[in-house]
């Protein structure tokens, strides 16, 4: 892991979790069960690069 924010509003949260993976297959795998958490609306990849 490389780094992770969260932020809130009104009892909902929103974070950031920037993370290090070997391929895209491993993200793709991680974004997958990210969005089987409870309670997870959305997960997005980002550029790391901007």
């Amino acid at each position: 892991m490389r780094s992770i924010s969260f932020d809130t509003n009104d009892g909902t949260f929103e974070g950031t979790i920037m993370v290090f993976v070997q391929d895209t297959t491993h993200l793709t795998e991680l974004m997958k069960k990210l969005k089987k958490v409870n309670g997870v609306l959305t997960v997005t990849r980002i550029d790391s690069n901007n």
